[in-house]
């Protein structure tokens, strides 16, 4: 192999490699719009409790709210 063929075979793995790399990059960042989403639902949902005297209720979800950010938290 010449020179310019290995510089050619690495010039292709460094950009298969930067692509894995920003297509893993953007897997996660789907992930956590999707996981941010679903934390802005659930405070609404816990909102409405609130609004409907349903304290009980609201604090279970913010126990979980909790849980789940320090979940994202973790993962992201």
């Amino acid at each position: 192999m010449s020179l310019s063929s290995a510089n050619l075979t690495s010039n292709h793995s460094s950009i298969e490699n930067l692509s894995l790399l920003i297509i893993e990059q953007l897997e996660q960042k789907e992930q956590l719009f999707q996981a941010i989403n679903n934390l802005v639902h659930k405070l609404h949902h816990t909102q409405m409790l609130l609004e409907e005297n349903k304290p009980k209720e609201a604090l279970l979800n913010i126990e979980q709210l909790v849980h789940y950010g320090e979940t994202i938290t973790r993962q992201f």
